[in-house]
């Protein structure tokens, strides 16, 4: 059969179809034969199956354009035989794009009742015609959105939000994003998180735009943006209830934010939320690591410096503890700290280990400041050099030495002087005995 032939009208008296075709798991050469036996709602069958690539068969937008135009010739009061052939012209399958000859179809369609036509025309009029043109689509979408048609129903919402061919109105806006995102729309509920998000107008509301960006990412949404902030939101549980699972799993669809990467990264090595991924979570720490905020990049090279630690690189966990105490992390201050008082990787120093105790605790780490009253009760500065925290034993005394001492130097002392049987020869060897007895 040559599909690029001009059709020949089939004469058959057949009822005519004013409904979707049926589906049918009928494969091409079934249904062809009951279009060779007058059948009329196989054409629309044949139509529909090439263009959808259901029921067994290919997509083929030449067979469909062929049999699109045969469904319409023989079934002109088929709201769906025109709803196809308006899609053909708008999107060139099997055919040139046409778009008047789309809105042509789509107005035939509509006029039979099919909604989705209708909304077609609000698209094709909004997007595709001439600036003359383009306020038809208001018309078109308030039908469609009036017959319940979610995309025309978030479409017009951009309409009145941005004061689009109808005078801007904020609140009808809102109204109809909530409408079309309680159907499931995903670009409806991204509209309303990015509302309330950026606060400008309406009120700013983050908890309130979490839950918009959650729904429109359980809504199917893959907008990059949708997915960090969601992700981001069922992590920390703001606005919503704290979801690991989901949070990783939009976070892992990404991989242009360094915040993501970050708790990501963390995530996998720690098997939050999913399998223990070590490849996956360096691969998404090191990421992260030129970050223009410092203070990430800090976090993202003590968490990974960690990882090392508590596994079998000890040498590049020592690096990137130094790395990230560089950028100014108080976390890889005490982490050093620990490997200095363990002597893992570095040679084990109370004095290197206080010191870094120290550091972070003058930035307000908690946990050196913990770490250092803990060893400063329990080492001697003596012994820091060496490592050891016990104290050093303290020396014994010997008192009556020290008095038999203190009297032969103050003897001789007196004798120097002249003085040793006067008054003040016995106070100097009393001050020698007093002074021997206290050094002991």
């Amino acid at each position: 059969m040559d599909y690029n032939q001009p059709v020949e009208r089939v004469t058959a008296d057949a009822p005519i179809s004013h409904s979707a075709p049926p589906t049918s798991n009928s494969d091409e050469s079934a249904v062809l034969i009951r279009v060779e036996n007058g059948d009329l709602n196989a054409v629309l069958e044949m139509a529909h199956n090439y263009y959808y690539g259901e029921n067994g068969f290919e997509q083929d937008g030449n067979k469909s354009f062929y049999w699109v135009q045969r469904a319409v010739e023989l079934l002109p009061k088929n709201a769906e035989a025109w709803h196809l052939l308006g899609l053909s012209y708008k999107d060139g399958i099997g055919t040139e794009t046409d778009f008047q000859k789309a809105i042509d179809a789509f107005k035939s369609a509509a006029d039979l009742g099919n909604v989705e036509s209708m909304s077609q025309l609000g698209e094709v009029y909004y997007f595709d015609a001439s600036d003359s043109e383009k306020h038809n689509c208001v018309e078109w979408l308030e039908k469609a959105h009036m017959h319940g048609d979610v995309y025309a129903t978030e479409l017009l919402g951009q309409l009145y939000r941005d004061g689009k061919y109808v005078p801007m109105d904020t609140p009808k806006a809102i109204q109809l994003f909530q409408e079309a995102a309680k159907k499931g729309d995903a670009v409806a509920a991204s509209m309303l998180a990015n509302l309330y998000w950026r606060g400008e107008e309406v009120a700013e509301d983050i908890p309130r735009a979490n839950r918009y960006w959650t729904m429109a990412v359980d809504n199917g949404s893959d907008w990059e943006k949708a997915l960090l902030y969601a992700g981001l939101a069922w992590f920390y549980g703001n606005g919503v209830e704290k979801d690991y699972v989901k949070a990783r799993k939009a976070l892992s669809r990404i991989d242009i934010n360094d915040e993501a990467n970050a708790i990501l990264g963390s995530m996998c090595f720690e098997g939050v939320g999913g399998i223990v991924d070590r490849k996956e979570g360096e691969a998404r720490l090191r990421k992260v690591f030129n970050s223009s905020d410092t203070a990430l990049a800090a976090t993202a090279m003590n968490n990974l410096g960690l990882y090392f630690y508590n596994s079998s690189n000890i040498t590049e966990a020592i690096s990137l503890f130094k790395r990230a105490i560089e950028k100014g992390s108080s976390d890889a201050r005490v982490n050093l700290g620990n490997a200095y008082l363990n002597g893992r990787g570095v040679p084990k120093s109370i004095d290197n280990a206080l010191y870094q105790y120290r550091m972070a605790a003058q930035q307000g780490n908690e946990a050196a400041t913990q770490n250092l009253n803990t060893l400063s009760q329990s080492t001697d500065p003596n012994q820091r050099s060496s490592g050891t925290a016990y104290s050093k034993p303290q020396k014994k005394r010997h008192r009556v030495r020290g008095g038999i001492l203190g009297a032969i130097v103050g003897f001789v002392i007196a004798s120097i002087l002249g003085q040793p049987t006067t008054i003040l020869g016995e106070i100097i060897i009393l001050i020698g005995i007093a002074i021997g007895i206290w050094i002991g």
